[in-house]
């Protein structure tokens, strides 16, 4: 019963993020889920506020919901790889600061989560921007 309760909370989470347009919508939803203490109970929800705010970077938002998108990652205790490659990763290379995605990389291996398929080329291109081939 818990779980199926969870998540539906999860889908509606996820249904409230696909509809916003810029982040203000994130941060309301997040700052409704910290107050009222769900946003640990589905671990996906503090992914799927990560994706968003990467989203509405890439998707013209700005700059900001990457900013926020760090903010949030930077707390959580265990992020993944998917947390990793396909949100913060991929919307650092593809930024003006793509040399965060570097840094990001680099921790990535100090917390042992081992890039795969998906990490490299990000990597690669920003390497080829920034020419620090020493990184690889």
């Amino acid at each position: 019963m818990l779980a199926t309760a969870a998540v539906g909370a999860s889908r509606h989470v996820q249904k409230l993020l696909r509809q916003c347009g810029s982040v203000h919508y994130p941060n309301q939803l997040h700052a409704h889920l910290v107050v009222h203490g769900s946003l640990h109970t589905v671990a996906s929800q503090e992914s799927q506020i990560l994706a968003s705010y990467c989203a509405l970077s890439a998707g013209g938002g700005g700059h900001g919901g990457l900013c926020y998108a760090r903010d949030l990652f930077d707390i959580m205790p265990d992020p993944n790889r998917f947390m990793y490659n396909n949100n913060l990763i991929r919307a650092y290379c593809n930024s003006h600061c793509p040399q965060e995605t570097l840094r990001l990389h680099r921790g990535m291996i100090q917390r042992s989560i081992l890039p795969n398929e998906f990490t490299l080329p990000f990597v690669l291109k920003v390497c080829a921007r920034t020419q620090a081939w020493e990184h690889v």
